[in-house]
Protein backbone atom coordinates (compact mmCIF):
# COMPACT_ATOMS: atom_id res chain seq x y z
CA UNK A 1 0.00 0.00 0.00
CA UNK A 2 2.83 2.55 0.67
CA UNK A 3 3.08 5.88 3.12
CA UNK A 4 0.21 7.85 2.18
CA UNK A 5 1.13 11.60 2.35
CA UNK A 6 -1.80 14.57 3.04
CA UNK A 7 -0.39 17.73 1.73
CA UNK A 8 -3.03 20.31 3.17
CA UNK A 9 -3.35 24.29 4.13
CA UNK A 10 -4.31 25.22 8.03
CA UNK A 11 -3.56 28.64 10.00
CA UNK A 12 -1.83 27.59 13.14
CA UNK A 13 0.60 24.73 13.80
CA UNK A 14 -2.36 24.26 16.82
CA UNK A 15 -5.30 23.47 14.08
CA UNK A 16 -3.24 21.51 11.80
CA UNK A 17 -2.74 19.04 14.48
CA UNK A 18 -6.10 18.45 14.96
CA UNK A 19 -5.87 16.40 11.86
CA UNK A 20 -4.18 13.94 13.54
CA UNK A 21 -6.94 11.23 14.42
CA UNK A 22 -9.25 12.42 11.47
CA UNK A 23 -10.53 9.39 9.27
CA UNK A 24 -8.84 9.34 6.45
CA UNK A 25 -6.66 12.29 7.28
CA UNK A 26 -7.47 15.90 6.61
CA UNK A 27 -9.30 15.16 3.53
CA UNK A 28 -10.87 12.82 4.08
CA UNK A 29 -12.56 9.98 1.88
CA UNK A 30 -12.30 10.88 -1.99
CA UNK A 31 -15.77 11.97 -3.12
CA UNK A 32 -17.13 9.10 -5.57
CA UNK A 33 -17.13 10.13 -8.77
CA UNK A 34 -20.54 8.71 -11.05
CA UNK A 35 -19.46 6.32 -13.21
CA UNK A 36 -15.43 6.46 -12.04
CA UNK A 37 -14.82 3.10 -10.76
CA UNK A 38 -16.89 1.37 -13.31
CA UNK A 39 -15.14 2.48 -16.19
CA UNK A 40 -11.74 1.53 -13.99
CA UNK A 41 -12.93 -2.07 -13.78
CA UNK A 42 -13.70 -1.46 -17.54
CA UNK A 43 -9.94 -1.32 -17.96
CA UNK A 44 -10.47 2.12 -19.38
CA UNK A 45 -7.11 3.77 -19.12
CA UNK A 46 -8.38 7.46 -19.17
CA UNK A 47 -10.53 6.76 -16.35
CA UNK A 48 -7.04 4.56 -14.30
CA UNK A 49 -5.03 8.13 -14.76
CA UNK A 50 -7.88 10.27 -13.74
CA UNK A 51 -8.53 8.26 -10.40
CA UNK A 52 -4.32 8.39 -10.17
CA UNK A 53 -3.96 12.06 -10.82
CA UNK A 54 -3.43 14.01 -7.34
CA UNK A 55 -5.76 17.34 -7.50
CA UNK A 56 -6.13 19.93 -5.06
CA UNK A 57 -9.72 19.82 -3.33
CA UNK A 58 -11.14 20.61 -0.10
CA UNK A 59 -11.61 17.59 2.31
CA UNK A 60 -14.91 16.65 4.33
CA UNK A 61 -13.30 18.48 7.34
CA UNK A 62 -12.34 21.94 6.13
CA UNK A 63 -8.94 21.60 4.66
CA UNK A 64 -7.66 22.13 1.32
CA UNK A 65 -5.57 19.26 0.55
CA UNK A 66 -3.48 17.30 -1.92
CA UNK A 67 -3.02 13.59 -1.14
CA UNK A 68 -0.03 11.90 -3.11
CA UNK A 69 1.96 8.84 -2.25
CA UNK A 70 5.83 8.37 -2.52
CA UNK A 71 6.78 12.33 -1.80
CA UNK A 72 7.84 12.79 1.38
CA UNK A 73 7.89 15.62 3.41
CA UNK A 74 11.71 16.35 4.64
CA UNK A 75 14.00 14.67 2.14
CA UNK A 76 12.17 15.20 -0.79
CA UNK A 77 10.36 18.21 -0.41
CA UNK A 78 14.27 19.60 1.15
CA UNK A 79 15.88 18.22 -2.23
CA UNK A 80 12.97 20.08 -4.41
CA UNK A 81 13.51 23.18 -2.32
CA UNK A 82 17.17 23.38 -3.01
CA UNK A 83 16.22 23.43 -6.45
CA UNK A 84 14.08 26.13 -6.25
CA UNK A 85 15.86 28.67 -4.61
CA UNK A 86 19.16 27.73 -4.86
CA UNK A 87 19.24 27.15 -0.91
CA UNK A 88 21.57 24.03 0.12
CA UNK A 89 19.67 20.99 1.33
CA UNK A 90 21.77 21.12 4.83
CA UNK A 91 20.46 24.65 5.58
CA UNK A 92 16.74 24.16 4.34
CA UNK A 93 17.14 20.35 6.37
CA UNK A 94 18.46 21.93 9.57
CA UNK A 95 15.94 25.03 9.36
CA UNK A 96 12.90 25.16 12.13
CA UNK A 97 9.88 24.45 10.31
CA UNK A 98 11.34 22.04 8.38
CA UNK A 99 9.91 18.53 8.82
CA UNK A 100 8.63 19.44 12.49
CA UNK A 101 6.91 17.14 14.06
CA UNK A 102 3.85 18.89 15.53
CA UNK A 103 1.21 15.45 16.21
CA UNK A 104 2.31 12.04 15.95
CA UNK A 105 1.19 8.71 17.16
CA UNK A 106 1.69 5.37 17.05
CA UNK A 107 5.01 5.45 17.27
CA UNK A 108 5.38 8.03 14.62
CA UNK A 109 3.10 5.53 12.31
CA UNK A 110 0.48 8.82 11.96
CA UNK A 111 2.31 12.77 12.06
CA UNK A 112 1.58 16.25 11.17
CA UNK A 113 4.66 17.88 9.91
CA UNK A 114 5.33 21.59 8.75
CA UNK A 115 6.81 22.38 5.29
CA UNK A 116 8.64 25.15 5.18
CA UNK A 117 7.55 29.11 4.72
CA UNK A 118 10.65 29.26 2.23
CA UNK A 119 9.25 26.37 -0.24
CA UNK A 120 5.70 27.57 0.51
CA UNK A 121 6.25 30.70 -1.04
CA UNK A 122 8.83 29.64 -3.66
CA UNK A 123 5.87 27.47 -5.13
CA UNK A 124 3.50 30.16 -4.81
CA UNK A 125 5.88 32.72 -7.00
CA UNK A 126 6.70 29.83 -9.98
CA UNK A 127 5.22 30.28 -13.33
CA UNK A 128 4.17 26.79 -15.11
CA UNK A 129 7.16 26.73 -17.05
CA UNK A 130 9.68 27.03 -14.33
CA UNK A 131 7.58 24.25 -12.62
CA UNK A 132 7.94 21.90 -15.52
CA UNK A 133 11.92 22.70 -15.12
CA UNK A 134 11.89 21.55 -11.84
CA UNK A 135 10.01 18.82 -11.57
CA UNK A 136 12.32 17.35 -14.78
CA UNK A 137 15.35 17.85 -12.23
CA UNK A 138 13.60 16.62 -9.24
CA UNK A 139 13.21 13.31 -11.22
CA UNK A 140 16.73 13.03 -11.66
CA UNK A 141 17.92 13.41 -8.19
CA UNK A 142 18.52 10.26 -5.84
CA UNK A 143 15.76 10.48 -3.83
CA UNK A 144 13.53 10.14 -7.04
CA UNK A 145 15.81 7.47 -8.59
CA UNK A 146 16.71 9.60 -11.38
CA UNK A 147 13.31 8.85 -12.99
CA UNK A 148 12.64 9.98 -16.73
CA UNK A 149 9.26 9.75 -16.23
CA UNK A 150 8.60 13.72 -15.21
CA UNK A 151 4.72 14.30 -15.87
CA UNK A 152 3.32 13.10 -12.94
CA UNK A 153 5.90 15.15 -10.72
CA UNK A 154 5.13 17.97 -13.39
CA UNK A 155 1.40 17.56 -12.42
CA UNK A 156 2.17 17.22 -8.35
CA UNK A 157 3.95 20.61 -8.08
CA UNK A 158 1.28 22.36 -10.25
CA UNK A 159 -1.00 21.26 -7.86
CA UNK A 160 1.46 21.43 -4.80
CA UNK A 161 1.47 25.37 -6.16
CA UNK A 162 -1.46 26.37 -6.27
CA UNK A 163 -2.46 24.97 -2.81
CA UNK A 164 0.70 26.98 -1.99
CA UNK A 165 -0.79 30.05 -3.32
CA UNK A 166 -4.06 29.93 -2.19
CA UNK A 167 -3.34 29.36 1.79
CA UNK A 168 -0.99 31.94 0.91
CA UNK A 169 -4.00 34.07 -0.06
CA UNK A 170 -5.65 32.91 3.09
CA UNK A 171 -2.99 33.86 5.45
CA UNK A 172 -2.47 30.02 5.99
CA UNK A 173 1.04 27.89 5.91
CA UNK A 174 1.77 24.17 4.71
CA UNK A 175 1.52 20.53 6.63
CA UNK A 176 1.98 17.48 5.88
CA UNK A 177 -0.41 14.70 7.27
CA UNK A 178 1.72 11.03 7.39
CA UNK A 179 0.23 7.72 7.52
CA UNK A 180 2.27 4.63 7.25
Amino acid sequence: MGVMYDYFAAGSDERAATVLDLPAGPGGPLPAVPGLMDRVRAGDMAALQELRTPRVRWGEHGFQVLEVKGLDPIVTLATLEELITGVAYDDIVEGPRAGADIASADDGERMVVTVTDELQQALARCSPDELARAAAAWARTEELGGDDDVEPLTVFLGELAILAREALGRGERLYCWVCV
